[in-house]
């Protein structure tokens, strides 16, 4: 379903297959999720981490939720769309 947060299970996993070098793709399949998922989730923590996903391997479950779910911003909505 689109639209939906990956669980801190997959979200560890996820830093811990990009540390040990496998490639968007394979993580993608391992984890049964979009590759573009993987690539979005990636880019957000690389960004967050200054490019080293070794400092957020070691981070508590409820800190990296709060990381991901602060830094993803919906989309803001168009001044002119009428609601």
């Amino acid at each position: 379903m689109a639209n939906q947060r990956i669980t801190m299970q997959k979200l560890h996993k996820l830093i811990e297959l990009h540390q040990s070098g496998k490639s968007q793709r394979y993580i993608s399949r391992h984890l049964g999720i979009h590759r573009r998922t993987v690539s979005n989730y990636l880019q957000l923590l690389l960004s967050y981490s200054g490019g080293n996903l070794g400092t957020l391997a070691a981070v508590e479950e409820a800190r990296l939720w709060q990381i991901v779910n602060t830094s993803i911003q919906p989309q803001a909505i168009s001044s002119d769309v009428v609601v």
